[in-house]
């Protein structure tokens, strides 16, 4: 079977059932999840709301409350007043085309902007991207490239743009009438995010043709449309200076990056006496999708029970001795980016993803799934989160290139990280380190340059404090070691390299098949596990770098796609390593007894 892009596979279960929603009405076309404000609210109690996307609101700043169910934005939520005085715009103007070659989308351009208000004038950053997210898609024959520059809008212009949006005729809900204009095959979207200091504002469109309309507009965590074409035309006045055809021309100038043809093949088990099989288990994790992807698998702290995650939210518990099912949770059959466990496996957060529009939001869930928080902030699709060691505290990193630290169980807020330089990368993996003091973040780097630098930030002070070059490739993976003195990191170069963290220095750098899904290094800090996207499994010695064992990380499947897209995880006394794969509506549950 071909190794056809995760975002392949969720388009061809949806596309249809997209279509046939914007030929019946266009309010549908807006999405429907709801997504609750960074001011956590109890999920009951938003569980009918209509809002596509809640804003998120600064702590301790109250919602505020609209006066008003249709009429201009200002008077609505007369907050937005003052929204040309915002010092913040963040601007997608996307392009995802449907259309495959290769496993390569043939139109997935996106332009992001960020802009801050610096005196007479706003500044920030343009991202010119061709070809799909690492993060988003599993594979290495995404064939994704960037580039990078510095933009400037006056503001004077700046706020004709905000008082327009501020002057936008809305009602509550959706829009209900015929389109004006439908979907096109390229997909087109633009969404504007505005940083008003009382919540973020978004408008929302799902078309570029002039004079389209309805918009999508939320604010406060309430859902409005648009019916007329004021947005559109705030829009075009920033036209003029964000210079869309300059930067292709630059993409247009970059080499393309050589994408592989296939996986290699899994070689004939070495050293198999290293493993000996205590039980295989079929696992049914969905119902519906034709394909099924773990996201996380972990053992209890005492080690008798494993708890796994499917990307559709099922989560599923087994007794570790005999592999029994204790119990089974039915996801949403969302297709979701990541699942984290806490370290006592009570609570799980998640971040799913949306076709054509930037879901943003996280949900915490209890161990049974219930929801509990959703959290907002984010300005693009979360695919990294992980809690710290004590459970405190929840990091999300994110393709808007941004990782945020919320307060556990409460949701609040903590700060959020981004590096001061114009190079700022997208973040598709982070790690805490065992004393939670220290946040490894990596994940996209300069495509022209082929370097993927790792970020070391200081927990306590949100200032980053190193950077480890040397991966030439999307990183993929990252873990440290028990005692915190060496990061283990793994990426689409094949690499896996070990660091010692305080001299910020390469110790060791040891190349596998093809790129790494997934690593892990056992309790004791001896071994290394980790599996590649072919499906093979290897297990090295930590300290010198041999490898001890090389085989299909699922033997009855091996070189099949998704069967090969494994998750691992070493029992806490380090005897035996679990592997949980995915598969045809079914995945397999294999515990190993480590002979070492």
């Amino acid at each position: 079977m071909q190794a056809y892009s995760k975002r392949f596979q969720q388009l061809l279960v949806v596309t249809v059932l997209i279509l046939a929603t914007i030929l019946t009405a266009c309010g549908d076309i807006n999405p429907t999840p709801n997504q609750a404000a960074a001011t956590p609210v109890p999920a009951t109690g938003h569980a009918t709301a209509p809002a596509t996307l809640t804003a998120s609101l600064p702590l301790g700043t109250p919602t505020p409350a609209p006066i008003l169910t249709k009429g201009r934005l200002k008077e609505i939520f007369p907050v937005l007043q003052k929204l040309p005085e915002a010092n913040n715009v963040v601007i997608h103007d996307d392009w995802s085309g449907i259309a495959y070659k290769d496993r390569i989308p043939l139109d997935n351009q996106k332009i992001h902007y960020t802009l801050d208000r610096q005196g007479n004038q706003f500044t920030g950053s343009v991202i010119y991207s061709n070809g799909q997210s690492y993060a988003l898609s599993y594979s290495p024959f995404a064939g994704y490239q960037e580039v990078i520059e510095e933009i400037t809008v006056p503001a004077d212009v700046m706020s004709k743009f905000l008082q327009m949006l501020a002057d936008t005729p809305v009602y509550e809900g959706r829009f209900t009438a015929s389109p004006v204009a439908t979907h096109t095959d390229d997909y087109p979207s633009l969404h504007l995010f505005v940083n008003t200091g009382n919540g973020t504002l978004i408008f929302s469109s799902y078309s570029q043709q002039d004079d389209f309309y309805p918009w999508s507009v939320s604010f406060a965590g309430r859902q409005y449309s648009a019916e007329d074409a004021s947005p559109f035309g705030a829009f075009s006045l920033l036209k003029p200076y964000l210079k869309k055809d300059d930067f292709q021309k630059l993409v247009d100038k970059l080499t393309p990056q050589a994408v592989p043809t296939g996986y290699p093949t899994i070689r004939p088990p070495q050293n198999s006496a290293v493993l000996t099989a205590v039980y295989n288990i079929p696992v049914k994790l969905s119902d519906i999708y034709s394909f099924v992807i773990p996201l996380n698998l972990a053992f209890s702290a005492d080690g008798k029970t494993l708890v796994g995650a499917s990307d559709k939210g099922d989560i599923v518990t087994w007794n570790t001795v005999d592999g029994k099912l204790l119990n089974s949770t039915k996801g949403s059959n969302e297709t979701h980016n990541t699942i984290a466990f806490s370290s006592n496996l009570n609570m799980m957060a998640t971040s799913s993803t949306l076709y054509y529009y930037p879901n943003t939001s996280i949900k915490l869930q209890n161990k049974n799934g219930k929801e509990l928080l959703s959290l907002a902030g984010h300005t693009d699709e979360v695919v990294s989160l992980v809690f710290s060691p004590d459970d405190k505290i929840l990091a999300s990193g994110s393709l808007d290139r941004t990782i945020k630290l919320w307060e556990m169980p409460g949701g609040r807020l903590i700060t959020t990280l981004k590096r001061q330089s114009l190079q700022t990368y997208q973040v598709y993996t982070i790690a805490f380190s065992p004393d939670g003091k220290t946040l490894a973040a990596a994940g996209g780097g300069d495509t022209t340059t082929n370097q993927y630098p790792i970020i070391l930030w200081d927990v306590a002070s949100g200032k980053e404090i190193g950077s480890l070059p040397g991966h030439s490739a999307p990183v993929t993976s990252l873990t440290f070691s028990p005692d915190g003195k060496t990061l283990l990191s793994g990426g689409n170069d094949n690499q896996l390299h070990l660091w010692d963290v305080g001299a910020k220095k390469e110790r060791l750098a040891l190349t596998g098949p093809t790129s790494i899904h997934e690593l892990h290094i056992s309790p004791d800090g001896k071994l290394i596990a980790t599996v590649y996207l072919n499906g093979q499994l290897n297990i090295w010695e930590a300290a010198t770098g041999k490898l001890l064992f090389s085989g299909a990380a699922n033997p009855a499947q091996p070189n099949k796609y998704p069967d090969n897209l494994a998750r691992l995880a070493f029992s806490p006394d380090g005897k035996y390593l679990a592997i949980l794969s995915g598969g045809e509506k079914e995945g397999t549950l294999r515990l190993w007894k480590l002979n070492l």
